[in-house]
């Protein structure tokens, strides 16, 4: 098999591109149904840890050709029979590469530093999200011909110049105990990285229920979605620090100012408090963390599971918001009770991640 070259590079990140840009789709096509678009991303958390499971057990290259090759089939049923709700949901599970996709990435070009490369598919990751409302606004049929084009292309690309190094040795990974998943001296720090990045996460999605008529504004989706792109960029700046305690000031930084709004309405009775602006800020501070929690859990983990890896984070990262969504509309909660909770999961993380960085004690 040949190594991992220029043009494997390329259409990763191409791949990258159009799974976001088709999964993008699939929400505005249920822009009216919360309950269709929580069904969708139920499968899209359980199918990154199916797919990157099955391509670190068996070839990350077939695995990610057969995702590929099953999702631009659904998405030419989704085409011609728009509400065919089965197709929509198996392409949420199937059509699963990103924790493939990214995982190669990291490991088929050392070259790079390993950060920079995690940086690199979370901005190519949020960059369609920053068009959002033009979906919205585009015919849903225009919308599908741009999408099926595009996997198209990547699908193709994929299957004439995605290599993986770790294909080599299948035989040998095929026969690794899955027990040697995570290292033994890093298990208590990823444990508490990964809690505390739930909990992160999990304050963000929770100002969807502060957002109100603001889903209505043109452009915020997109402005929240461009604000994301720019804090992933600077996290590069941090690449030096460790990443732990880049993780333990952010979430201070967050949970400090999580107060603000509780003092500025509930104790101030302050009326014009810009909420908008809170949930630029908490989303560019929660985009701001994601290579630094990929990149301490890929150094702990063995490096023939970082498929898995990447579908587990993703999984955290789909059922903060499914956690937060099911909790907003089964307790029909007020802004009051969405700030506490807000600031309780900021502290959390705090709390979470300040274990993770502590060392084990010497023993006399």
């Amino acid at each position: 098999m040949r190594l991992p070259s220029k043009a494997s590079f390329a259409i990763t990140l191409f791949a990258i591109l159009t799974s976001v840009f088709v999964s993008a789709q699939m929400y505005a096509l249920f822009e009216d149904s919360a309950r269709n678009s929580s069904l969708f991303n139920v499968m899209e958390a359980f199918g990154a840890i199916f797919m990157g499971f099955l391509s670190d057990k068996f070839c990350r290259r077939k695995t990610n050709i057969l995702s590929q090759f099953i999702g631009l089939a659904l998405l030419v049923l989704i085409y011609f029979h728009r509400n065919f709700l089965p197709a929509i949901f198996l392409l949420g599970f199937f059509y699963n590469p990103l924790p493939i996709l990214r995982a190669g990435l990291v490991d088929n070009f050392t070259r790079f530093p390993r950060l920079y490369l995690l940086m690199i598919s979370f901005v190519v990751q949020f960059l369609p999200w920053s068009f959002y409302s033009i979906y919205v606004a585009t015919p849903s049929k225009t919308m599908l011909h741009i999408a099926i084009g595009m996997l198209t292309i990547s699908f193709l690309g994929t299957f004439f110049f995605f290599r993986d190094k770790r294909d080599l040795n299948v035989r040998e990974r095929s026969r690794q105990s899955f027990a040697t998943l995570v290292h033994s001296s890093s298990r208590k720090r990823v444990f508490y990285t990964v809690i505390a990045f739930f909990m992160m996460q999990g304050a963000y999605f929770f100002t969807d229920n502060l957002q109100e008529n603001m889903a209505d504004l043109p452009g915020f989706y997109s402005v929240i979605s461009a604000a994301t792109t720019v804090c992933v960029l600077l996290a590069l700046t941090f690449r030096d620090i460790s990443h732990v305690s880049v993780l333990r000031v952010n979430y201070g930084i967050n949970a400090a100012l999580s107060f603000v709004p509780l003092l500025a309405i509930y104790l101030f009775k302050v009326t014009q408090f810009d909420t908008a602006f809170l949930i630029i800020m908490l989303s560019g501070f929660s985009a701001f963390t994601l290579p630094f929690v990929y990149d301490i859990t890929m150094n702990s983990i063995n490096g023939n599971y970082r498929g898995t890896a990447c579908g587990v984070l993703d999984f955290a990262f789909s059922a903060a918001s499914l956690f937060s969504a099911s909790i907003i509309t089964l307790l029909n909660v007020d802004r009051f009770f969405c700030y506490s909770v807000i600031t309780i999961g900021l502290f959390g993380a705090l709390y979470f991640q300040t274990k993770a960085e502590k060392k084990p004690k010497a023993i006399a």
